[in-house]
């Protein structure tokens, strides 16, 4: 066999761009959750992602209406969230007195939690439901550009 012919096509630039691509259209969509704010919406779903990523490896909590409990939520520090966000605290802190305004982010022991009561509500179910479809996209698209999920390299 032609070792050629055995090596995949170097498809990084397209890959790429249908990965760019779809994340913008994603936090797009998931930015009108926060009034069409892009960076509120960085600051929330950061803010949850960091409550409950330590659930990713088990797999707990992976059906749409399995939502993980307020007491299993680990709350996030202000001074992590800046630091995940690669954001100044100012704005930071602005956008985090606006979720607690809204009721959507909530100070507890730790830091910042985002109630479990929150992803209950309809427009964030739709939200989640909107958000697998486009995953979906992607792998799709991703499959259409000769990227190979989970094959070797």
């Amino acid at each position: 066999m032609d070792d050629a012919a055995a090596a995949p096509s170097d498809n990084r630039r397209l890959t790429a761009r249908v990965v760019v691509s779809a994340t913008i259209r994603t936090m797009a969509s998931l930015a009108d959750l926060h009034r069409g704010d892009m960076i509120e919406m960085l600051v929330f779903v950061t803010i949850w992602m960091a409550n409950s990523e330590h659930a990713n490896e088990s797999g707990r909590h992976a059906a749409l209406n399995d939502i993980m409990p307020d007491s299993q939520r680990r709350p996030v520090s202000a001074g992590e969230l800046c630091e995940m966000l690669r954001m100044p605290s100012d704005i930071v802190e602005r956008y985090v007195e606006k979720l607690i305004a809204d009721g959507q982010v909530e100070i507890r022991s730790g830091g910042l939690v985002v109630p479990s009561a929150v992803f209950t509500e309809e427009r964030q179910m739709e939200s989640a439901n909107e958000l697998y479809a486009r995953v979906m996209g992607l792998v799709a698209a991703l499959r259409g550009a000769g990227f190979g999920l989970g094959d070797p390299a």
